[in-house]
């Protein structure tokens, strides 16, 4: 009974209109509980959009409870989760002990990479391979195979862009 009760909070919060064609609720969410893996979730997760939020901590309004139940993480470079809740709040920590151990300048970057960041942060010059392995990758992640009309593009045709000036 509590599971019917809960199916029918959730579908008022589900635009049909708006939702993908395929879309069913009850189809998801019966797997998400009864396949007893992640494989269950991926659907739902997949034709849902989670919106999250939180209470943003400092050091004198730090919470450990609410750290623990923290459901945004970080993957740090070295392996380690750390819960978005706990990164920002001590930077020294986590975040500034990251950077510091991390990053590069940027003029390193591009002399390794041969690339230029203002030419990377605005304009997406992928070869038609690059794209072709940007989707079979996704693909794999989402464990089908995309249509074209969600995929959204011909791939001969060049990435969008953010701005219409190519920077030199």
């Amino acid at each position: 009974m509590t599971t019917t009760k809960l199916l029918m909070k959730l579908k008022k919060f589900v635009d049909y209109e708006k939702a993908p064609r395929d879309f069913k609720l009850k189809d998801m969410v019966y797997n998400a509980f009864t396949e007893g893996d992640y494989h269950g979730l991926k659907a739902f997760h997949y034709k849902t959009m989670f919106i999250g939020f939180m209470h943003f901590m400092d050091p004198y309004t730090y919470d450990v409870d609410r750290v623990e139940r923290c459901d945004i993480h970080y993957a740090m470079p070295d392996g380690r989760v750390v819960p978005f809740c706990a990164f920002n709040v001590i930077p020294e920590l986590y975040r500034d002990a990251t950077q510091r151990k991390y990053s590069i300048p940027a003029k390193v970057y591009e002399e390794r990479t041969g690339r230029k960041i203002k030419q990377d942060k605005y304009f997406r010059d992928y070869t038609l391979e690059e794209k072709k392995q940007i989707i079979a990758f996704y693909e794999r992640s989402i464990g089908r195979k995309l249509r074209d009309d969600e995929i959204g593009m011909n791939l001969e045709d060049p990435v969008p862009v953010i701005s219409s000036t190519k920077p030199e």
